[in-house]
């Protein structure tokens, strides 16, 4: 392929000719700033028989056609040492590894600095190669910001960032921030949301953080969507006000096809779309894909206001104030090769009361309300606030600035980039 898409804007295009050049890049921004778009573009131009393409989550392996880290590196829970995890490979991973040119990290900030080291460890042993990660190219997305490193091993403060690493420079030389925004274009809410991720406060935010507090309005027969940390608090939250609408529930279940065990897994955890939906006349939903226009996108809000008597598929009214007949849709999850992975045929409806932030991830909801209360590790309060599309569609309860907190060590790495500078070494 020749040139750079025309879609990418000129950052974007920086760390696609870095990429092509061969470079090992790093590249992170804010949420909405396009990482994931930039992401799968890259993986497009990338060779497909020697390309790994990888994330932290399953929800992110899915979303890029990819599988988890662990899984693709031949590492399972990675708690041997480097030298025992590759004397204890299957030939053919350890051949894979041999002919492996790029490897790919999806949400790279939750990768630890131990995990980090030893997976490089792996590459050079494995390939024979004393060049950090065998002399393969690395491709790494993610914001430091949000997503923090997590451990088999330990967790908490305990866990050290990857770029702590005295092998991070030399490992990932071209380092690039994203900074236009596309998930909110309110210059107001997008100044606030940038202090909430860097930490520091200015009155004008805490006053205006404070003043969030009050309630939303209903707007076309719809409630505003909580976020919860927890899958069992969002589905007692759905499940008791579905409970208490009159009329019959609807049932709709999805048809799935995986390949294998690990597909199988990925997508009952990670797929937004559920493995059973349950409906009733006056459930708060949110459609699950885009449309094809402007109004009705992934994270759009709505309220179920009937059913088609002879198909049974549901009608719903949403913010728009259009009422749409919904019917189901696909999901389809492949390899790089074109090989079909995961499907799910289910109708792009999840009930709307509550949703976890981890579901949440890609959504731009567009009225949510967010309990900041109980919220006390880094970096949490910008992801959750950070999926509301407009201020005006956003309630904060329990806000108190102590909330807001940003690890030092995160707030010194990105330094530089905030100076203004690309490179953020």
């Amino acid at each position: 392929m020749s040139g750079n898409p025309p879609s990418l804007n000129e950052r974007q295009q920086m760390v696609m000719a870095a990429v092509r050049r061969g470079e090992s890049v790093f590249y992170t921004g804010c949420a909405g700033t396009g990482k994931s778009y930039l992401l799968k573009a890259l993986v497009d131009v990338l060779p497909r028989k020697t390309t790994w393409v990888t994330a932290m989550t399953g929800i992110a392996a899915l979303n890029i056609g990819g599988r988890t880290l662990h899984s693709q590196a031949g590492i399972g829970l990675a708690r041997k040492s480097a030298a025992a995890l590759v004397r204890d490979m299957k030939s053919n991973k350890r051949a894979e590894w041999r002919k492996c040119t790029t490897l790919v990290i999806d949400e790279v900030s939750m990768l630890s600095r131990g995990l980090f080291e030893k997976l490089n460890e792996v590459a050079q042993i494995a390939r024979g190669d004393p060049r950090p990660f065998g002399g393969v190219q690395l491709v790494l997305a993610g914001d430091f910001f949000q997503l923090p490193p997590v451990s088999q091993e330990s967790s908490g403060p305990d866990v050290e960032f990857c770029f702590e690493s005295p092998l991070w420079t030399s490992a990932v030389p071209v380092q690039i921030e994203l900074t236009h925004i596309f998930r909110q274009t309110d210059a107001e809410f997008v100044s606030l949301l940038q202090e909430v991720r860097s930490g520091h406060l200015s009155p004008a935010a805490v006053e205006r953080l404070t003043a969030l507090g009050r309630p939303l309005k209903e707007t076309e027969g719809v409630v505003a969507t909580r976020l919860f940390p927890k899958n069992a608090q969002v589905d007692v939250i759905n499940e008791t006000n579905l409970d208490g609408l009159r009329g019959d529930t609807r049932t709709y279940e999805s048809v799935d096809y995986t390949k294998d065990v690990e597909h199988t897994i990925l997508l009952e955890r990670n797929c937004i779309a559920p493995k059973q939906l349950l409906l009733k006349e006056g459930a708060q939903v949110m459609l699950l894909k885009n449309l094809g226009d402007d109004k009705h996108v992934n994270g759009s809000r709505g309220v179920v206001v009937g059913f088609n008597p002879i198909s049974t598929m549901p009608r719903v009214r949403f913010l728009s104030g259009c009422v749409l007949e919904l019917t189901p849709t696909m999901w389809e999850y492949e390899s790089r090769e074109g090989d079909l992975l995961a499907t799910r045929t289910q109708i792009p409806l999840r009930l709307a009361w509550a949703v976890t932030v981890h579901k949440s991830q890609g959504l731009t909801i567009d009225m949510m309300e967010v309990d900041l209360k109980g919220t006390f590790a880094y970096g949490q309060a910008y992801v959750a606030l950070s999926r509301a599309r407009t201020i005006d569609g956003l309630r904060v309860l329990n806000f108190h600035p102590g909330h807001v907190r940003t690890h030092p060590l995160v707030a010194s790495f990105y330094d530089p980039a905030r100076a203004g500078d690309i490179r953020l070494e």
